[in-house]
């Protein structure tokens, strides 16, 4: 989820907490992640990324290298090391421009690529062989804007415009990296705008980045090759979707529509453009986010969150069965199969985060908040069945920045009663509140979305992790990562973080957990290879974990559970991990239900029962504690008390 900066945390959450399933509209946790577009007229979206400040290179040649294996040509470890200097300079947090980002991280070729690389134009690969972009290239590249495999091609399908297998591919392969051809941080636009806090800003920055770059030297020929972006020219420019449920500042709304306006009033032929190029960046804007599921995101990563506007990823359709998952170095977005892919068979992304895409199809709908329905294998499967839909009175419960504040200024104690109760379906009597005129009820039985249990798990395995409860931690951790395999799509990110966590408790839980924890370490490492590729390297995973390491590191008390710890990451050995399929570490990671209920044990519930727990502290006294505090350390989007 996309949390961190503070200005950030009331953007994204909402300011009620108790909603019915009528006014549900989910935000995922990293809704920097998931937004999409749809070409043409289909049933299965487009999606692409966007937002440039003025001045950022775009690449508007874009010319890539096809290839036969994408893992084998990229070097993932060199770009990541391109990117560590910006993460050990703080200085850059504030001052830090999307293009200075772009040059920082380029997409790198391996020392030793394979044979078989041919330059190709992203004119040539969207169908525009007219173009001066289709001139053949004699060698591939230096500086490459995208690496795509040979055989995947953009064509018609049922959902319209999309990229489809032209072979069988594996699953955990990488199709496509690509760097966009506009993009912009969310630092620049709470820097720079004053409408930064509406609910479609980000879209909004990333079209006056394409007005920038549209009334450069090469915008006819960036133009030519957003052409077949949806709305494309002479259609109809689709409504937005109903808007969020908070009332927007009129006042803001009207400035940033009138920037808009003179943006798009430079650009040559501009007057109709403007519409059109905004409805692009609105329905074809991708978040990219580094290390967006880790818990240390908040604190480190989140500075280099941003949109982008890509041209080649904008082919890909959604689905709520995706089979691709995607992730980001920098504003470089690599594409992964998450399971193989039949000759002839259509590319999907999701739009929606991965917890919601086991909610219902109604909730699902609305949190895909587009200008289609999805109509996807898994919508219309459902669509056949008896399941039955929620009623409009059943009541959810969100976990919302205004509810991260008050346990931030919470003692580890008291977190983890509250997160026990909410998980337990119970609603605390802090958290009550009288019905409005909406309906909004305050009811002492709630629902949780995954999402949001899968937040207070988080909270809830850091708490007992402070306190010291090590047996407790690791249950808490092992239900995430068994919520996760059963729930979220093969491979997905955040399973490595939780098979981690739970690795780190286990060593400190008992003689009796020392084996799962090297059972869980290596887990770790399987799913991680799973979702980033680099497989049988271990460099990789050590350097993009080593902050979450830190993270977990700083919160474990005493030296010698530390020392513990850090013993289990250098028993690591490679030797003893394979390339597991996705059935075969699936069933691992639910077999781990063999530890038992996460009651925890008896001394550790000894010891919890031992510290004296604060008293109730009123709502405001909370929030004042919470100001109080501005060096309490950042986890999972939360301001931790030491």
């Amino acid at each position: 989820m996309a949390r961190g900066l503070a200005p950030y945390l009331s953007r994204h959450c909402r300011r009620r907490r108790i909603w019915t399933v009528a006014k549900v509209r989910t935000l995922g946790r990293r809704s920097r992640r998931r937004a999409g577009v749809r070409v043409g007229e289909q049933c299965e979206g487009d999606a692409a990324s966007g937002a440039a400040a003025s001045g950022e290179r775009t690449g508007v040649d874009h010319v890539g290298i096809a290839c036969p294996s994408v893992d084998a040509a990229v070097d993932l470890l060199g770009m990541w090391s391109r990117l560590e200097p910006l993460l050990d300079a703080p200085a850059l947090r504030e001052s830090l421009s999307s293009a200075r980002l772009g040059s920082a991280v380029p997409i790198l070729l391996a020392n030793s690529p394979p044979g078989g690389l041919h330059a190709l134009s992203a004119a040539v690969l969207l169908g525009q062989p007219s173009s001066t972009e289709a001139v053949p290239r004699p060698s591939p590249p230096s500086d490459p804007r995208f690496l795509i495999r040979e055989d995947v091609q953009i064509r018609e399908g049922a959902s319209g415009r999309g990229l489809f297998a032209e072979r069988e591919i594996p699953a955990r392969s990488t199709i496509l990296v690509e760097k966009p051809a506009v993009a912009v941080l969310d630092l620049e636009t709470h820097r720079e705008k004053p409408w930064a806090d509406l609910h479609r800003a980000d879209t909004s920055s990333l079209a006056c980045g394409v007005a920038a770059e549209l009334a450069g030297p090469s915008g006819a020929r960036l133009l030519g090759l957003m052409a077949p972006l949806h709305p494309q020219e002479g259609c109809e420019i689709p409504a937005e979707p109903a808007g969020a449920e908070e009332v927007e500042d009129v006042e803001l709304e009207e400035q940033m529509r009138s920037e808009l306006s003179a943006r798009f009033s430079v650009v040559p032929g501009g007057g109709g453009l403007g519409e059109r190029m905004e409805a692009v960046a609105r329905l074809n804007g991708l978040g990219y986010h580094t290390n967006g599921e880790q818990l240390c995101y908040t604190e480190d990563f989140q500075w280099l969150t941003g949109t982008a506007l890509c041209l080649v990823g904008s082919a890909f359709n959604h689905s709520c069965a995706p089979n691709v998952a995607r992730f980001a170095i920098g504003d470089v977005l690599i594409f992964r199969t998450i399971r193989r892919i039949c000759a002839g068979e259509e590319l999907f992304i999701s739009y929606i985060e991965s917890e919601t895409l086991s909610e219902h199809r109604s909730l699902r709908r609305q949190a895909l908040d587009r200008d289609f329905t999805c109509m996807c294998s898994k919508c219309s499967a459902e669509d056949q069945s008896s399941d039955t839909e929620p009623t409009d009175d059943e009541q959810y419960f969100f976990v919302d920045a205004e509810l991260q504040a008050e346990l931030a200024a919470m003692q580890p104690n008291q977190r983890i009663e509250i997160c026990r109760s909410l998980l337990a379906g119970k609603l605390p009597a802090e958290f009550g509140c009288e019905e409005d005129e909406d309906g909004f009820a305050s009811k002492t039985a709630v629902r949780l979305l995954l999402k949001d249990a899968q937040e207070l798990r988080a909270v809830l395995g850091l708490a007992l992790t402070q306190i010291g409860c090590y047996a407790d931690a690791w249950h808490t951790w092992v239900d995430a990562a068994r919520s996760a395999a059963a729930n979220y799509p093969p491979y997905d990110e955040a399973l490595y973080v939780y098979a981690l966590h739970a690795a780190l408790c286990a060593a400190n839980a008992g003689a009796q957990a020392v084996t799962w924890a090297g059972r869980h370490l290596r887990a770790a490492v399987e799913l991680f290879w799973g979702s980033f590729g680099a497989d049988g390297s271990l460099d990789l995973f050590r350097r993009r974990c080593a902050k979450e390491i830190d993270l977990a590191l700083k919160l474990t008390p005493g030296r010698e559970a530390r020392e513990r710890q850090e013993e289990l990451l250098s028993r690591l050995d490679v030797t003893q991990l394979a390339r597991m399929a996705w059935p075969e570490i699936q069933a691992e990671v639910l077999g781990w239900h063999v530890l038992g209920q996460a009651s925890g044990s008896a001394k550790n519930k000894r010891k919890e029962k031992e510290k004296p727990k604060p008293a109730r502290t009123s709502r405001a006294k909370v929030h004042a504690a919470f100001l109080a505090k501005p060096k309490a350390l950042v986890v999972n989007g939360l301001r931790v008390l030491p």
